[in-house]
């Protein structure tokens, strides 16, 4: 019996984690990073385990030692978050900077006291494992086991060596499960570890819902049909840890006859929305992209479609996340995480026609400045690059915000955006906003696409700034853009007839 590895890669970690030791069961392992380096060092350089990245079934965890002392305590072979149902705990609480659980403002998942108290030793699972110092562990060990930890003084570490401090825990994976099985299996880009890469692993679990009804009529008016059913627009959330699904969920919802609200819609809806309702206190995605080409005349534009574009179709992005990560590819991402797009695609959003055949308004942004009546539900603007690279970022003063081309695009006009800014500021007393993009950061000779987002928290807490670390996705980061690989939570908005449900009867007695 020979031991056969096999690449599992998944635009979700958690999804690929669990595909990797489904694979791997109980007589395999899933490679650690001492073994991915072992691999390396018996690897040619023509291998793919030295041509591509590599998610290792290692951690790093940050805790205090009953002296009081912080530490870092490495674990291989699976740690804390050795398995997906920990990882997804993590990514499904919530994201107040004050919750105990959930994510840092570093994207680092967040351990228990219970959980730190026990690394040193024991995993929730019950698991123990053994733990070195590394004042013992760097004289060498005669023979190391598969799961172990190593111990450091965290003020004597240097995390930033090269080899992947990285404690993101919102992105893509691509781990190596190993296990034994009859014969080497197949071997990639000539002699070395054999791999077999596996194009079928899109394994996806049934959706798990986040669910909240956000007021009715306030994302769209009531629908009159010629009945005596009273249909109304009923707004539904959908959240999942892997963006792109939460997508896919908030479309199936939405139908032919609904949408999955843009940002102009979402900002319609807490103009019009108490500061306690869900919608402003917390952050949302929107169906609204922002893209960067070139027109045939050779100007570098900024083309924000609203209403689902390029990116309206969750497989449209799956194909983004799932190509070869190499730059040299006109598919995938940027070197800044922007879904890159084709030369054909780029071509006709310029001539408002999107990849599926749909056709959308294009408006000038002088033209659109000046407003323009009646704005149907999918719609793009036209913005000069120069400008829109202009824009400021940061905490910005509502006043400049009032007159940025960026934002006004963004919002859905001028009149939305005062709408929106006002509204806003009362909220607090406040006097800034956040905003940010990445126009100065990018090449704008490569077509590529970012997502729109809203945020928001708990009660809008340093929305102008605030002191001290990052508070993630707990900050109130205003108005962003960011690419495919993230988190979602979208709100889905489909005619329902209310009469049928029990949400709006009168169950209060008379006394």
């Amino acid at each position: 019996m020979s031991m056969q590895p096999k690449i599992i890669f998944e635009p979700h970690i958690p999804m690929a984690l669990r595909c990797a030791l489904g694979y791997a069961g109980d007589d395999g392992f899933v490679a650690s990073l001492p073994e991915l380096l072992h691999a390396r060092t018996n690897a040619p350089y023509g291998n793919l385990v030295w041509n591509t990245w590599f998610t290792a079934h290692s951690e790093e965890c940050v805790v205090t030692s009953p002296q009081g002392n912080p530490v870092v305590v490495a674990i291989h072979g699976g740690g804390v978050l050795g398995t997906p149902r920990r990882f997804q705990r993590s990514l499904y609480a919530d994201m107040d900077h004050r919750n105990s659980e959930g994510l840092t403002g570093g994207a680092a998942a967040k351990v228990t006291l219970e959980e730190a108290r026990d690394v040193p030793g024991k995993l929730p699972d019950g698991t123990r494992i053994p733990i070195f110092a590394f004042d013992e562990f760097r004289h060498g060990m005669d023979r190391l086991r598969r799961r172990y930890g190593v111990v450091t003084d965290f003020y004597g570490y240097d995390s930033d060596y090269g080899i992947g401090g990285y404690g993101h825990m919102v992105g893509m994976a691509r781990y190596i499960a190993v296990k034994p099985g009859r014969g080497a299996g197949r071997r990639i880009a000539g002699p070395g570890l054999p791999i077999k890469k596996d194009h079928g692993m899109k394994t996806r679990r049934q959706a798990i819902q986040s669910v909240a009804m956000i007021g009715i009529g306030i994302l769209a008016g009531p629908m009159v049909f010629p009945s005596e059913r009273e249909m109304r627009m009923v707004a539904r959330i959908f959240f999942d840890s892997y963006g792109t699904r939460a997508l896919g969920q908030a479309l199936r919802y939405a139908g032919d006859a609904g949408f999955v609200a843009s940002l102009p819609q979402l900002l319609h809806a807490r103009v019009h929305a108490d500061y306690d309702n869900i919608i402003w206190n917390t952050w949302f995605s929107a169906n609204s992209e922002e893209s960067v080409v070139t027109t045939p005349q050779g100007n570098h534009v900024v083309v924000t479609v609203h209403g689902g574009g390029i990116f309206r179709r969750p497989a449209r992005i799956e194909r983004a996340l799932r190509a070869d990560l190499s730059r040299h590819n006109v598919d995938g991402l940027t070197g800044q995480y922007a879904a890159r797009i084709t030369q054909s695609e780029a071509s006709g959003l310029l001539r408002g026609r999107l990849p599926d055949g749909t056709e959308l308004p294009l408006h000038d942004f002088a033209e659109f400045r000046q407003g323009v009546a009646e704005l149907p539900k999918r719609y793009g603007v036209v913005l000069d690059f120069e400008t829109a690279r202009k824009s400021p970022t940061g905490y910005v003063s509502f006043e400049a915000l009032r007159d940025d081309p960026l934002t006004i695009c963004r919002a859905g006009g001028v009149d939305a955006t005062a709408a929106y800014l006002d509204r806003a500021r009362k909220r607090n007393d406040t006097r800034r906003m956040k905003v940010s993009h990445r126009h100065n950061d990018i090449n704008p000779d490569e077509p590529q696409l970012r997502l729109l987002n809203l945020g928001g928290n708990r009660g809008g807490i340093g929305s102008e700034g605030y002191e001290g670390r990052g508070w993630g996705y707990g900050e109130d980061w205003g108005i962003a853009a960011s690419g495919p690989v993230d988190m979602g939570r979208y709100i889905g908005v489909a005619p329902r007839d209310i009469s049928t449900g029990v949400q709006h009867l009168e169950f209060e007695l008379e006394r």
